[in-house]
């Protein structure tokens, strides 16, 4: 496990994307962007892919929502993910983004969910489901 105690939040994330280990993010009410411990402890050996939660003094910052409307899905995952959102799939994984809950330029914070539809027709940009007729 690298040190990354006492390091900003986004260059530890960074560091164990690097070393292709998984990362949780716990936000504290305190203040600051620092790592204030992880588990498992630095130093200690770990394998690839192994989740490592940093817990992170301040709270979780402020975010925009991008825009995915017409992204490939893998590509708007992949843009969620280094925002720092988590995508949740309201259908499959595949194909273009036809909606997305919450919208466009919605409030957000890191660790927050967007839900995708993609590859499906029948969504307006927000995400609710369109009505049959």
């Amino acid at each position: 496990m690298p040190p990354v105690v006492g390091t900003d939040f986004e260059d530890a994330r960074e560091e164990l994307r690097e070393r292709r280990l998984g990362w949780r993010l716990v936000f504290g009410t305190g203040t600051g962007r620092q790592v204030s411990r992880s588990a498992p402890s630095p130093g200690t050996p770990v394998n690839r892919g192994t989740t490592v939660t940093l817990y992170v003094a301040g709270p979780a910052p402020a975010l925009t929502v991008p825009d995915l409307l017409g992204e490939d899905c893998d590509d708007a995952v992949d843009e969620l993910v280094d925002e720092g959102l988590y995508p949740r799939y309201r259908t499959g994984r595949e194909g273009t983004v036809t909606a997305q809950h919450p919208g466009p330029d919605a409030p957000a914070a890191w660790n927050d969910e967007v839900a995708l539809t993609c590859g499906e027709e029948g969504s307006d940009p927000t995400g609710e489901p369109t009505p049959t007729p």
